[in-house]
């Protein structure tokens, strides 16, 4: 699992290259997911009878 930042780490140089990462490896697969699914999160929901 990744490591937690704040947004101090994110305005540095290195991270720029997190976000440009983000964008072009995570995103894609997060908007693929939402497109699939219809949920915003990353995770799977597995029991949705909660819902019923």
């Amino acid at each position: 699992m990744a490591k937690e930042l704040d947004i101090f780490d994110l305005a540095s140089p290195e991270g720029e290259k997190i976000i440009e990462k983000m964008v072009k490896e995570e995103l894609p697969l997060i908007l693929e997911k939402r497109e699939k699914y219809g949920f915003y999160s990353t995770e799977v929901i597995t029991n949705k009878s909660k819902d019923l």
